[in-house]
C-alpha cells in the first residue's frame, strides 16, 4: 500500500478480529470510503466489507451480529441485522464474486479494495489505482452517470474532498449532468432522492453543493426536486402521526451516512 500518500489504515482495519473466525475458505476485502480516506489522511468514520464465503450463520458466529456495508456471501450491503440483509448471488469464487461486486460500486476509488487475506489489491477497474493517487473521481462505467441520483451524491463528493485535491473527471461530471438535464428527477426512487438530499443538507457545505448543480442550468429540476422530497417528507410525517394516534409502535429513524 506504499502508493497511498497517507496509509492510516487502523489496526482494526487491516485485521479485523471478527476475520479470523470466519470460515478457511472466507475472503474478506476492505473498499469504499475507508480506503479513499487513507489516501487523504483522514481517519476513517467507518470500515466497509466484502465478504465472500460465509454463510449469515457463520459471520454471525463470528461475532458480526449486525453488517454495517458488509457482503455476506455475495450478498448486498445493508445496515441491518444479518437475517434481514438483501442477497443478490454473483457466480464464481469467492474472489470472483468480490470483484462482480466491486464493480457494481458508482467510482473508481470506491471499486478499489484491500484483500485481506492475500494483503493485495482488488482493483477490478484497474483504474481504482491510479485514480486514488491523482485524486480523481471517474464513474466506473457510463451506465453509472444515467443515474440522476448519482449526480446529488458526486455533487456533494466534489465539494467535500476538493479541499483534498480531489477532482471530479471532467467526462464523468458532463455525462451525469447531460443525463440530469434530459431526465430531471421525476422518475428516480423518491427514498433513494431523499436520502442523498440530506446527506447535502447534513454535509455542512450544502450552499456549495447547491451552487455547483445550479451553475449548469438544473435550477427548475432542483426546484422540482425539492417539491417532490418535500411531498414525501410530509406523506411520511402524516403517516407517523396516524401510526402513532393508532398506537402502532414507531420505527427510530436511521442515521445517514
Amino acid at each position: 500500500m506504499t502508493f497511498l500518500a497517507h496509509p492510516t489504515f487502523s489496526a482494526d482495519a487491516l485485521a479485523p478480529a471478527w476475520a479470523a473466525r470466519l470460515p478457511v475458505s472466507a475472503e474478506v476485502c476492505l473498499f469504499g470510503g475507508a480506503v479513499r480516506d487513507a489516501c487523504v489522511g483522514q481517519p476513517a468514520r467507518d470500515h466497509d466489507f466484502l465478504v465472500a464465503g460465509a454463510t449469515p450463520d457463520e459471520m454471525a458466529a463470528a461475532g458480526l451480529t449486525r453488517a454495517k456495508h458488509a457482503f455476506i456471501e455475495r450478498y448486498t450491503y445493508a445496515d441491518q441485522p444479518l437475517d434481514e440483509v438483501m442477497r443478490s448471488t454473483f457466480p464464481g469464487t469467492p474472489q470472483a464474486s468480490m470483484t462482480a461486486m466491486l464493480w457494481t460500486r458508482d467510482l473508481t476509488v470506491h471499486a478499489l479494495g484491500w484483500d485481506l487475506k492475500r494483503q493485495a489489491w482488488l482493483d477490478p477497474t484497474a483504474l481504482g489505482k491510479a485514480d486514488l493517487q491523482a485524486r480523481v473521481f471517474r464513474m466506473t462505467t457510463p451506465e453509472v452517470a444515467d443515474d440522476p441520483v448519482v449526480l446529488l451524491r458526486w455533487a456533494r463528493l466534489a465539494v467535500l474532498f476538493q479541499p483534498h485535491g480531489f477532482t471530479m473527471d471532467e467526462a464523468t461530471w458532463q455525462r451525469a449532468v447531460m443525463q440530469t438535464q434530459a431526465q430531471g428527477f421525476a422518475d428516480c426512487d423518491i427514498f433513494r432522492l431523499n436520502r442523498q438530499v440530506k446527506m447535502i443538507q447534513a454535509s455542512g457545505v450544502a450552499p456549495a453543493v447547491w451552487g455547483s448543480l445550479q451553475a449548469e442550468g438544473l435550477q427548475p429540476h432542483l426546484a422540482h426536486l425539492k417539491a417532490l422530497c418535500l411531498a414525501f417528507q410530509q406523506t411520511k410525517q402524516a403517516a407517523r402521526a396516524a401510526d402513532v394516534a393508532a398506537g402502532a409502535p414507531v420505527a427510530r429513524p436511521r442515521a445517514h451516512r
